[in-house]
């Protein structure tokens, strides 16, 4: 059984807060920075590079939902049972809208870091 599950997820931006956020997910990573040379003897060798994280979250629009567009700048808060939380600054890369007529409308919002990700 897993220990940690998700229960929350708070986007704030300049303009406004977004509310509805029913899922997220973040991927965060480092570059491995190719530094092979004629002295790593037939071996590849990686350094670290930049560190950054990426990732989406998607909430359901109403008439409270500020809309939003790629480009703005926010902070993000995500939490996960257990009381454990993930956030930075991040910029909104890709927007996708959706609706069907058994559903509500909803957005899926891209994100990359604009911060180091703090994990506590």
């Amino acid at each position: 059984m897993p220990e940690l599950g998700g229960y929350g997820g708070d986007v704030t931006f300049v303009g406004g807060y977004v509310t509805n956020v029913k899922e997220w997910n973040i991927d965060y990573g480092v570059e491995a920075l190719d530094a092979t040379d004629f002295a790593s003897a037939g071996e590849g060798d990686v350094v670290r590079g930049i560190r950054s994280w990426t990732g989406t979250y998607k909430c359901s629009l109403d008439d409270t939902v500020v809309i939003i567009a790629p480009g703005l700048v926010g902070a993000a808060v995500f939490t996960a049972t257990g009381a454990r939380t993930y956030t930075g600054t991040m910029m909104l890369t890709n927007v996708s809208f959706g609706a069907s007529t058994a559903g509500l409308m909803e957005v899926t919002c891209s994100f990359r870091s604009k911060t180091l990700l703090a994990i506590n």
